[in-house]
């Protein structure tokens, strides 16, 4: 017998089907987005959510920085093997044809972006999406929580921790976005 009110699983189909219907998944199509600060843990489960439910986007441009030796190719090559991509790889092995990566950084003049690029993104991008990273918080207590760096958490008996499933964030983020365009 199924629980008719378990959560679902953020990639269940029911759940992806769901969750971008309607006017938020009509506001996506055929939009070109920017997205920074994509390789941190909302930005990697923003990429994810908005390529498996809204399908009809025509771009996401995804602005990433070398970093710590690593090229932008390197990066984005090794972001996109990350297992929350399963199910997109699954459902659409083409994904990738929605991806414009742009070389930029957040923390140089004029974003450290090529003339080419900024050209690009100036005629085509209807939407941004900034992320900044956060070294300090509940994204790291959650990563460390994930990856079994922290396996006991000891706390006040008075205290309770209010965790927001991060797919409920994104969900959010998404609604939000669309409210705000749709209502300026």
């Amino acid at each position: 017998m199924k629980d008719a009110n378990r959560t679902p699983h953020p990639n269940d189909e029911r759940s992806s089907a769901n969750n971008c219907n309607g006017q938020i998944r009509q506001f996506y199509a055929g939009k070109h987005v920017l997205l920074t600060g994509c390789t941190g843990f909302l930005g990697t489960v923003a990429v994810e959510k908005i390529l498996r439910t809204c399908k009809e986007i025509s771009k996401l441009y995804i602005m990433i920085r070398q970093k710590k030796g690593k090229s932008v190719e390197e990066r984005i090559n090794h972001f996109f093997k990350n297992d929350i991509f399963d199910k997109l790889r699954e459902m659409n092995p083409n994904f990738m044809e929605k991806i414009e990566v742009i070389y930029g950084d957040l923390e140089k003049e004029d974003l450290g972006l090529s003339p080419e690029d900024r050209r690009r993104l100036v005629e085509n991008v209807n939407e941004q999406i900034p992320w900044v990273g956060n070294k300090n918080g509940p994204v790291v207590l959650s990563l460390a929580v994930m990856n079994g760096y922290l396996h006991a958490l000891y706390w006040y008996e008075h205290v309770t921790i209010d965790a927001i499933p991060v797919d409920m964030t994104i969900n959010g983020l998404l609604a939000a976005i669309w409210d705000f365009v749709v209502n300026r």
